[in-house]
C-alpha cells in the first residue's frame, strides 16, 4: 500500500485533538468517525497504512475503503503521487462549525452589529411635535447628487495573473476541467489540490513555468501516470526546476558543488 502522508490544515494543539461538532452529525459510520480522529490526531506526518490500520483497530483493506469514503463526503483529500506515498490533507470546516452552532443566523452574521432594523411601532412624527408655523415659508428639497457606484473588483496581482494562466495551460495541456467550488469546504480543497501547487511551481521555476509544467506534464503523460490536478504533477515539476536552475547556474559560472555540504553544516551550526 506504501506511506501516507498526512497533512491537518487545523491543528491546534500538541496534547489534544479538538473534533468540530459537524463530525457527529455527518452521519459518518464507526470506521469513518475513528479514522478522521486518528488523522485528526496525529496531524501533518508520515505513516504508512499498515501503521494506520493498527492503531485505528481495523485491517489495511478498510484503512483504503474507509479513506475513499471520507474523500466522497469531501472531509479529506486524498492525492496519489508517482512515489507511491498518498497524500491525505484533512480539510478545514472549523468556520462552517462556529458558524452552525454559534446560535447566530446567516442574516444576523450579515448585519452590523451596531445597526438596528426601524420597528414596525416607530411612528414617522410624535404627537407631541410642532407643526409648520403659517407663516413659516416652504423650504426647497436639496437636491443630492446621485451616488455613484463604486466597483469593488480590484486589480489582480501579478502572482494571481500568472497562476491564472498556468492553470489555462494545465487544462489544455491535460484536457481536466477547472470546476468552479461552490462552497468553503470545495474551496478548502481546490487550494490545496489546485492553487496552491501551481504557485508553487510559479515560485521556483526561476520564470519558467509555462515550460516547467510542460515538461511535468508530458513526462507524466509518457510514463502513463494519471493527472488529476496541478498537485499531481507538482513533484515532478520541481524536480525538473531544480536541474533547469542547476544547469542555468553552470552556464553562468555561478555553480558551487559545495553549496549542499555547507548549508547543510550552517543548518547544524545554527540548530546545536
Amino acid at each position: 500500500m506504501g506511506n501516507q502522508k498526512i497533512i491537518d490544515q487545523s491543528d491546534l494543539r500538541k496534547y489534544r485533538t479538538e473534533l468540530p461538532n459537524l463530525y457527529d452529525d455527518m452521519g459518518l459510520d464507526p470506521y469513518e468517525f475513528r479514522l478522521l480522529a486518528h488523522y485528526k490526531r496525529v496531524g501533518n506526518c508520515y505513516e504508512s497504512v499498515a501503521t494506520t490500520a493498527k492503531k485505528c483497530c481495523m485491517s489495511v483493506g478498510m484503512v483504503s475503503k474507509t479513506r475513499r469514503a471520507l474523500a466522497e463526503k469531501g472531509i479529506i483529500v486524498i492525492d496519489d503521487n508517482p512515489r507511491g506515498t498518498s497524500t491525505i490533507t484533512v480539510v478545514d470546516v472549523w468556520e462552517q462549525n462556529f458558524e452552525r452552532y454559534s446560535g447566530r443566523s446567516p442574516h444576523e452574521r450579515e448585519r452590523s452589529p451596531h445597526e438596528r432594523e426601524r420597528s414596525p411601532h416607530e411612528r414617522e412624527r410624535s404627537p407631541h411635535e410642532q407643526g409648520r408655523s403659517p407663516h413659516e415659508t416652504k423650504k426647497e428639497p436639496i437636491k443630492k447628487e446621485p451616488i455613484k457606484k463604486v466597483s469593488r473588483e480590484r486589480e489582480r496581482t501579478p502572482l494571481e495573473l500568472e497562476t491564472m494562466e498556468l492553470s489555462q495551460l494545465f487544462c489544455e495541456l491535460t484536457g481536466v476541467e477547472w470546476q468552479e467550488p461552490s462552497s468553503r469546504r470545495a474551496w478548502a480543497a481546490a487550494k490545496v489540490r489546485w492553487i496552491d501547487p501551481l504557485r508553487e511551481i510559479i515560485a521556483r521555476a526561476n520564470g519558467s513555468s509555462r515550460r516547467v509544467l510542460s515538461e511535468a506534464v508530458k513526462a507524466m503523460q509518457k510514463d502513463g501516470l494519471t493527472i488529476s490536478a496541478p498537485q499531481s504533477v507538482l513533484q515532478s515539476a520541481i524536480a525538473i526546476s531544480g536541474k533547469r536552475n542547476l544547469s542555468d547556474a553552470k552556464e553562468a559560472g555561478q555553480y558551487d558543488p559545495f553549496e549542499p555540504l555547507t548549508r547543510m553544516l550552517e543548518e547544524r551550526e545554527r540548530n546545536s
